[in-house]
């Protein structure tokens, strides 16, 4: 009974380091959050309904208690008419400098997307993009390995499929170790869609409810990337009859935390 009463305390004891280690404390987990938020609706060429919603909610997430309440001065948030490409590009270049190895960056962007990149308000038809190639080359200047890309536009796998599809190089060795995830809405023939009842695009709605605790499945306390991810291709899958598939690329551990629950 001895050794069996010793064995089981083992156990617990195990379970238990293993407990404080998951549930780290949010000064643990990372130092700063910098974070670039873009809501684009107000297009000339076809305006779009809830995607400055989605940026503006996206943004209260992150100084909400749920977000680790980010600063206001470590986000750069661009609505509309501020959204173009110079801007956009100077605030990626202006969190990239600012945050350092311990630190997170987020880069949300909300509005129309094609296969090449990601529309600004001053696009041209299809010049004057952000293209996908910027993004990660801006990004990876960083020397932060905590980098995440949530990107809730049409086409926006096409950012995935840059970090895999292309020169066979590039696809070896050009992202290894360098800290960037991708979380995107849809898959490059794919279009992102809104929905008028929660009046948010399903993607960010979804994205939203998991971090409030209902990606927590095995009721750890503690949301994981692999966990919102399935939370949220479940979610929106249903909603949208399987025609919008999110999908989680670029370098990432599915194990990373995202958020500690109360």
């Amino acid at each position: 009974m001895k050794k069996t009463s010793l064995f089981l305390q083992l156990i617990l004891a195990c379970n238990f380091l293993q407990a404080q280690i998951q549930l780290l404390p949010p000064e643990e987990l990372f130092a700063n959050t910098y974070a670039v938020v873009v809501g684009v609706a107000d297009y000339p060429s076809g305006a779009l309904n809830f995607t400055d919603d989605d940026a503006y909610k996206f943004y209260g997430h992150l100084r909400s208690v749920a977000g680790y309440s980010v600063p206001d001065e470590n986000i750069i948030l661009l609505m509309n008419r501020e959204a173009t490409k110079a801007n956009m590009v100077a605030a990626l270049e202006a969190v990239v400098k600012a945050a350092k190895s311990t630190d997170r960056i987020i880069f949300y962007f909300a509005g129309h997307g094609a296969k090449e990149g990601l529309l600004p308000i001053d696009h041209n038809n299809l010049t004057n993009l952000l293209e996908f190639w910027e993004v990660k080359t801006i990004l990876k200047k960083s020397p932060s390995q905590n980098k995440t890309c949530i990107i809730d536009a049409c086409h926006a796998g096409a950012l995935g499929s840059s970090w895999y599809i292309g020169i066979v190089s590039d696809l070896l060795y050009g992202y290894v170790d360098s800290g960037i995830a991708l979380f995107l809405a849809s898959t490059m023939a794919q279009t992102s869609k809104e929905s008028s009842s929660v009046r948010q695009g399903y993607f960010t709605y979804y994205l939203l409810q998991g971090m409030k605790g209902g990606a927590d499945y095995n009721q750890d306390k503690a949301i994981t990337l692999g966990e919102i991810h399935h939370y949220v291709l479940g979610k929106v899958s249903e909603a949208t009859n399987q025609t919008q598939t999110p999908i989680l690329a670029g370098d990432y551990n599915t194990n990373k935390i995202l958020r500690i629950l109360p």
